[in-house]
């Protein structure tokens, strides 16, 4: 999995691409804490070019959301196209991730 991020006084933004699965757990685990310990009020994920995940990857994001809710700080993830793997995915498990789907695109 890569993982890129542009961090700025309003908006933290960053994107993963690959694999977001168990194996890639700690990365990832690593790159929420980071993007947590930010100033950041609004922290953004570009999710479009993952290629593959699991049920791991959707706890960790999940459980991320709630985090930032707690700090009354925001998660968004970026549009995905219709049928993309993280938006079906999720489906399929039964989770809803539409309090998380950014209506809004935002300039990389």
């Amino acid at each position: 999995m890569g993982i890129k991020k542009c961090d700025d006084s309003a908006i933290y933004l960053f994107s993963l691409d690959g694999k977001a699965n168990i194996t890639e757990a700690d990365e990832l685990a690593t790159a929420l804490r980071n993007a947590l310990g930010s100033e950041s009020p609004s922290i953004h994920l570009d999710l479009e070019n993952v290629t593959e995940l699991d049920v791991s990857f959707l706890q960790l994001l999940l459980s991320f959301g709630l985090s930032l809710a707690v700090q009354a700080r925001t998660l968004a993830i970026r549009p995905l196209p219709a049928g993309h793997i993280v938006t079906e995915t999720a489906r399929l498990l039964g989770i809803d991730l539409s309090r998380y789907l950014s209506k809004e695109t935002i300039a990389q």
